[in-house]
């Protein structure tokens, strides 16, 4: 779906089209209720996160997800240049694009997607790709995959098991010089903004 988006063809043959003449429409879409949390989760794992996100989330409308993470930047975060992503690789203006028409076609709605569930599972996932054999770099790329799904949550990131699971994850990643500063920036705006909650009496 992403890669007929980034290299646009004219023929109906190939890519997402070929794939739904295979299965047929109803299989199709049963695969993709099926499989959602999956596409979501691999979408998020394939964006090239050396994209300006803030001109992304900008022209995509998403201007609450844009001053999400201009505030977890401004808090703190590495302007270092990370070394591309492994294949498969695309930029984030074509993943966003391929999973609003990926919302559009289901009965969920892009704004409303993000629950606690979902959260979680994508982050989950997310963080199930760091290796130690990959180094720092990849863990790096994966904690600003992090911080996108994060700007894109809004206050859903801000509460609850997501929270804590959010925090206790990236708690790792501070002692990681090539990964503190980002997983520092994440922390505070994370502790920040979930202050109410992690202040309730248990």
């Amino acid at each position: 779906m992403v890669y007929t988006a980034a290299f646009p063809t004219s023929d109906k043959a190939k890519g997402e089209e070929r794939v739904k003449k295979k299965l047929g429409s109803q299989v199709f879409f049963e695969s993709v209720y099926i499989s959602f949390a999956d596409v979501v989760a691999l979408f998020f794992d394939i964006i090239d996160q050396e994209d300006a996100m803030e001109r992304v989330f900008a022209k995509s409308n998403l201007s609450v997800a844009r001053d999400n993470l201009e505030a977890m930047k401004k808090i703190a975060h590495s302007p270092m240049k990370l070394p591309p992503n492994q294949q498969p690789m695309f930029r984030a203006k074509f993943v966003l694009h391929e999973l609003q028409r990926l919302c559009q076609g289901t009965e969920y709605q892009f704004q409303e997607l993000w629950t606690p569930a979902l959260v979680v599972f994508v982050a989950r996932k997310l963080l199930g790709s760091v290796h130690q054999a990959l180094g720092s770099l990849h863990a790096c790329s994966v904690v600003r995959k992090l911080r996108i799904l994060i700007s894109l949550a809004g206050t859903v990131a801000l509460e609850s098991y997501c929270l804590e699971m959010l925090l206790h994850s990236i708690r790792s990643f501070i002692v990681d010089i090539e990964c503190a500063d980002d997983a520092l920036g994440i922390t505070q705006y994370l502790l920040d903004g979930g202050r109410r909650y992690l202040t309730q009496p248990i």
